[in-house]
């Protein structure tokens, strides 16, 4: 191993179900060609640190002082029950019985909500939202890195920031997936600055990737991180490892060093995880949970409304199935993993084929998204999917109206979709169906459809997600409006220069006004209030493969 130390950190307030997909990956491959790389889960100590029994007891009196009697109740419950319910959601029992596991989350949930109390923002399981900054705002970001203290939760990030320097690393790179983790990544590198670490830092993962278009040499995000790694880090990270420093290499950027390479890494993308050191035991699941991708980039990349399609999109890569299965059986053998999450953008029915064959008696449980392709309809695939350890698929259902998919590029047919979904629920796979409302031209009667759809198949469904359709930019929405029925793309707000998505205008668009109206309407629907009811809160599909239903069974 190289002397120099390179800790991969994977930053709050994400889902602390399981481990960061990323990170393992990459500290695996950096493992494998000698560099001294270890992963750190700053968004489970956070989160304890949040949740423990002293931060909770001094919400509470904090939230008691302010001398809202049903508030002051809720706190007290909370200090008594946080604990109770994490040991629940942390072993197989806690996931026995519906009303159980729901009671569990419901305690947990109530934690959040006296820190959010306490603390003047509002934190949940997945999120963050500071009451007046923004995570789409460089400026913003800049300047809770300069002064992480403008974050509310700045005392239990503090202990993170402390600990994460114990490892004594030289290199810290912060992987950064979702929106609802960029305030808190700044906050803790600014932290980690007065701590006194004065090595390199690096900022990456999939939201800086999308945030590539939009990052210039003088972007305030440099105020910051040393160094930004857009697309895959592999190469970039071991010619950083390896120098010691930042030195130019496929997708850095940096300014400071004139070094601004938007080449993609080629040949160098690594599929194989590293399990050391994991707290494996301490997330909140019934087992050990691998997230793993079979792939990067996605095969389709056709769909109008998805960022995977827009702009300057990662190339499709595909790892060896059977490898990646080994992979998967020696974390099972050597830590406990029990779920397999494929975290894909879309699976391949070769992958998913695979993956059946070699977790067949295995005691592997994996799930993932899946196109809805006609393989799936073939006489016994689903079958045998199900009996390959394939407890759940998530399906991009979106819309009940072929017009709009094909116009959209979805390339689904309703006819099919119908078919999968049906032998899907008969072979005994969990079906996660999101639906997208709000498409550029749709109308109302054409929402309505797709709601009488999902009633219509709600023997089949087991989960929901309807939401609202978000424009990416970039994308050949954007570059031919017209062709979508619109007549006006536009920026969201000069403040927010990290957006990734634009506002929109047509004729014949529904107001957003409209459209939540009827998701309101929809949604009190006693049959489709059932698959809402039983869709894990807070965790959704991450839970899914596992989480009991209403109709009582558990994994």
């Amino acid at each position: 191993m190289t002397g120099v130390k390179v800790a991969l950190v994977t930053p709050p307030v994400a889902k602390a179900s399981e481990v960061d997909p990323a990170v393992p990956v990459l500290v695996g491959f950096l493992r494998n060609k000698g560099v001294d790389a270890y992963p750190f889960d700053a968004n489970l100590t956070f989160q304890e640190a949040l949740l423990s029994s002293d931060c909770l007891e001094g919400y509470a009196a904090s939230v008691a002082a302010k001398g809202n009697r049903a508030a002051a109740t809720s706190a007290h419950r909370a200090t008594h029950n946080v604990a109770r319910a994490l040991k629940r959601l942390k072993s197989p029992s806690g996931y026995s019985d519906y009303n159980r596991y729901r009671g569990s989350i419901g305690e947990l949930n109530e934690g959040f909500r006296l820190a959010s109390r306490a603390l003047g923002c509002h934190i949940t399981t997945s999120d963050f939202t500071h009451p007046h900054l923004s995570p789409l705002s460089s400026g913003d970001l800049a300047l809770v890195g300069r002064e992480p203290e403008e974050i509310q939760t700045s005392a239990a990030l503090k202990s993170v920031a402390e600990k994460l320097l114990e490892g004594d690393p030289a290199i810290v790179g912060i992987s950064i997936s979702y929106l609802s983790q960029a305030l808190h990544a700044f906050a803790l590198s600014g932290l980690l600055k007065k701590a006194g670490f004065s090595g390199t830092l690096l900022a990456g993962g999939g939201l800086v990737h999308s945030w590539r278009p939009r990052i210039t040499p003088s972007s305030r995000i440099f105020e910051i991180f040393d160094g930004v790694v857009s697309g895959p880090g592999e190469e970039a990270l071991l010619a950083v490892s390896r120098s010691g420093k930042i030195v130019d290499s496929p997708g850095m950027l940096s300014p400071c060093y004139s070094i601004w390479n938007r080449t993609h890494s080629k040949g160098c993308v690594s599929f194989s995880p590293w399990g050391n050191t994991l707290r494996w035991d301490d997330y909140i699941s019934p087992a050990p949970i691998l997230p793993l991708s079979a792939s990067r980039g996605c095969y389709w990349a056709k769909c109008a409304f998805c960022p995977e399609a827009a702009g300057d999109r990662q190339p499709y890569v595909a790892a060896d199935g059977d490898a990646l299965a080994m992979e998967v059986l020696k974390l099972r053998d050597a830590v406990g993993v029990r779920y397999l999450h494929l975290t894909d953008n879309a699976l391949s029915p070769a992958h998913m084929r695979r993956f059946a064959e070699r977790f067949k008696g295995e005691s592997v449980k994996w799930y993932g998204f899946s196109r809805l392709e006609k393989q799936l309809a073939e006489r016994g695939y689903l079958k045998a999917l199900a009996e390959g350890g394939c407890k759940m698929l998530q399906l991009g259902i979106e819309s009940a109206t072929p017009r709009l998919l094909k116009m959209m590029g979805k390339g689904n047919d309703l006819e099919l979709t119908s078919t999968i979904v049906k032998k899907a629920a008969e072979a005994g796979i969990r079906v996660y169906g999101y639906f997208l409302f709000g498409l550029p031209t749709e109308r109302y009667e054409e929402a309505l459809a797709t709601v009488e759809w999902i009633k219509d198949h709600a023997d089949s469904l087991t989960f929901l997600n309807l939401s609202l359709m978000n424009l990416p930019g970039g994308g050949e929405m954007e570059v031919s409006p017209e062709s979508y029925g619109l007549t006006e793309v536009r920026e969201k707000d000069r403040r927010n220069d990290l957006s990734l998505y634009r506002d929109y205008s047509g004729a014949e668009t529904l107001e957003r006004r409209e459209l939540r109206k009827l998701l309101g309407e929809a949604r009190r629907d006693p049959v489709v209030r059932k698959l809402i009811k039983q869709t894990p809160q807070g965790f959704s599909a991450n839970h899914g493969a596992f989480a009991p239903l209403i109709s009582g069974g558990g994994s």
